[in-house]
């Protein structure tokens, strides 16, 4: 099996909102106040305008002998916020964290 990581493509959102409500809300138990905060962002992501401050990527998994087989396993967003540094400092924090942990690899 290989693993790319791509720019999502259009309708790919409606994955990501399932995602979160599936993992957020049926894994962790989180409430319906985040699940649909989180649905939310993802489905608006491809109707609202596009930014330089915004990404959303997916994992897909491409199976070798069966390349039409693909299927999405995993996506991240970067959004923005009214405070335009909240982004770059929650990544410190998490480097910062990481070292302090002797991690030599970080995996999302």
């Amino acid at each position: 099996m290989n693993y790319v990581v791509r720019k999502a493509r259009a309708g790919e959102a409606a994955y990501a909102a399932d995602l979160h409500r599936r993992l957020y809300g049926e894994e962790y138990a989180w409430g319906e106040g985040f699940t649909s905060y989180a649905e939310k962002i993802a489905l608006d992501f491809e109707t609202k305008p596009k930014s330089a401050r915004k990404a959303f990527f997916v994992a897909q998994a491409v199976d070798r002998e069966d390349p039409s087989g693909a299927k999405l396993v995993g996506c991240i967003m970067l959004c923005g916020t009214p405070d335009p540094e909240v982004g770059r400092w929650l990544i410190e924090a998490l480097l910062e964290k990481a070292r302090a942990a002797d991690y030599r690899k970080l995996v999302l």
